[in-house]
């Protein structure tokens, strides 16, 4: 007497035992829907066997007289399923992708990178985005997002990408932002050029506001840093408030590059400080490799006034 055995699952005992032998010795249970009945029990112990009938119509087939709906107006229409379509008039679909710009500011800076990942991937579909999704077993919306922030940097102009196969319009922004957590923002979306490079290829460098650091100031030119930090830095433009305004070169195959991080310790901040300073990543510097320029993306980028 088993636990569970005031359940009656309508499978025999016996038989769960005979497959579980079966099991041990590697033999397979045979399909029974081709006429060999194990008795296992459910339906009929072997009686009352049926195979149901097809409910789907054969490709290039008519459906029995039977199986056709009643109503007049039904029969006007087309059987679903019985004809293959023509691959000469075929249209592949249209794929457009599309960049969005967002903020991540407030609390929302210490959601980490994949939660705002799963965010935005909710609320694309959630506010209806014409966004394409994956082929597979578990489609999903494939979302390209720029360079991660580190959890506790604010974000005024962060970036990704979607593909999608209509335009997004206006009401799409306004549902993500009735849907997406306070302090993230959708800016807007704007379409690409076919061929455009991706996000990954156009990221060059990124603009920084770093706050105080309360131990003397900022040196007054990137020289003045420790170890060898100088080579990564674009541009260094210390406030009179002081702040700090730094631009970090992202592309190692185009010379030395830093985290902030780096730059606070190269600056004299201990590293227990280090979470306490106030980071904003104002911008992204996008552009195109050398040898490999592209247009780059603008207000109209091609775009038509339905697209809008």
């Amino acid at each position: 007497m088993l636990p569970w055995d005031l359940i009656d699952a309508g499978v025999r005992k016996n038989y769960l035992k005979a497959e579980w032998r079966r099991a041990l010795r590697e033999i397979a249970t045979e399909d029974c829907k081709w006429g060999h009945c194990f008795r296992c029990g459910i339906p009929g112990d072997g009686d009352d066997i049926a195979l149901a009938e097809s409910t789907l119509p054969v490709i290039d087939t008519l459906p029995a007289e039977a199986g056709r709906p009643k109503a007049a107006a039904y029969r006007l229409h087309p059987e679903p399923g019985t004809r293959r379509p023509d691959s000469r008039h075929a249209q592949p679909p249209v794929y457009r992708c599309y960049r969005f710009g967002f903020r991540k500011a407030g609390g929302a800076r210490f959601l980490s990178h994949r939660q705002v990942m799963d965010a935005i991937g909710r609320v694309l579909r959630a506010a209806g985005v014409p966004a394409r999704y994956t082929e597979g077993f578990n489609p999903h919306i494939r979302v390209s997002m720029g360079p991660a922030l580190a959890v506790g940097q604010e974000g005024l102009a962060e970036l990704f990408d979607v593909d999608c196969t209509a335009p997004v319009r206006p009401a799409h922004l306004e549902a993500m932002n009735r849907l997406l957590p306070e302090g993230l923002t959708i800016l807007e979306a704007q379409p690409l050029l076919p061929q455009a490079p991706s996000l990954g290829k156009l990221v060059a460098a990124a603009s920084w506001l770093v706050g105080a650091t309360g131990n003397g100031g900022w040196p007054a030119a990137p020289s003045g840093l420790a170890g060898s930090l100088a080579g990564a830095v674009q541009r260094w433009e210390p406030l009179p408030d002081g702040r700090l305004r730094v631009e970090l070169n992202l592309r190692e195959d185009e010379g030395p590059t830093a985290t902030v991080k780096e730059l606070l310790l190269a600056a004299g901040v201990e590293e227990a400080r280090v979470q306490l300073v106030r980071v904003t990543r104002e911008r992204l510097v996008l552009r195109p490799r050398a040898g490999h320029a592209s247009p780059a993306p603008g207000p109209d980028l091609g775009a038509t006034e339905d697209d809008r």
